[in-house]
């Protein structure tokens, strides 16, 4: 069984989609190097390198991206997880203290990786996830299960906090990875959801709808967005609209790059 890299595909991702054919483990791969795959398995390897090949994301091929230390289900029509939405949890886990049991807003849940895993770090939280996209919501659904915390995450269809709202929930963090790219950097991510990702001709179109509800609202609670570190300055003026004396903390990402703000909206 070689593992060598391929025109379009890396070493590594090769032998993710080998442990997928084989239903084998890492370093199950790596101890067994001269392991010969069967022709069926040949020919499934076959077809999955020729869609890595074509551009389709690796988690699409195996079902599965891990993010937070957690295994989460994804597939065509939701974003796969990005390591740097890990951020985003760390701050939502610093704002709610260990043992609250209020309720948490995910805003745009896509596969449920966000609340999932702050769920599975707040056992006496309850989260509330909004998506309008009923795939989305399926593949939240079944993450929540995969994970046993089904039961105290409501999953609710809808556009960002009309759920929300609709039904006076009062949350007390909010938490939103919302799309924040523009059409033309869309092109480098085209295999997942265009919804997802594309933010409108500047990328800030999901953000103002979400702090203009806010405003409406007047609901004051932290709330904690991912945002593109290209877009420092526009986020801080969408949220200066809603909320001109808010107080606004940036946290950076591993490579030094802004990447979450905190929002804690004042009068």
């Amino acid at each position: 069984m070689s593992a060598q890299g391929a025109n379009g595909i890396d070493r590594r991702e090769l032998q993710l989609l080998i442990v997928h054919v084989l239903h084998r483990d890492y370093a199950w791969i790596i101890a067994h190097p001269d392991h010969q795959l069967t022709a069926s398995q040949k020919r499934r390897l076959c077809v999955l390198v020729k869609r890595r090949i074509e551009g389709e994301p690796i988690a699409y091929l195996t079902g599965e991206k891990e993010s937070y230390g957690h295994t989460f289900s994804v597939g065509n029509g939701v974003l796969v997880p990005r390591p740097e939405s890990e951020h985003l949890v760390d701050e939502v886990l610093r704002i709610v203290p260990d043992g609250s049991n209020g309720t948490i807003v995910d805003v745009g849940t896509g596969s449920g990786c966000l609340a999932v895993s702050v769920a599975l770090a707040r056992p006496h939280s309850h989260i509330c996830a909004t998506d309008r996209s009923p795939v989305a919501l399926t593949y939240a659904r079944r993450n929540a299960r995969r994970h046993g915390v089904s039961r105290r995450i409501t999953f609710l269809n809808g556009d960002l906090l009309a759920p929300i709202l609709q039904r006076r929930i009062t949350p007390s963090c909010i938490m939103a990875n919302l799309p924040y790219a523009t059409p033309r950097e869309y092109r480098a991510v085209r295999s997942e959801p265009r919804a997802a990702i594309v933010g409108g001709r500047d990328g800030m179109t999901a953000y103002r709808r979400l702090f203009a509800q806010l405003k409406r609202s007047g609901t004051k609670v932290p709330v904690v967005i991912e945002i593109d570190p290209r877009r420092l300055i526009t986020t801080n003026k969408v949220i200066r609209s809603a909320f001109p004396h808010a107080v606004i903390t940036m946290h950076k990402d591993l490579a030094g790059f802004p990447r979450v703000l905190s929002v804690i909206p004042t009068r």
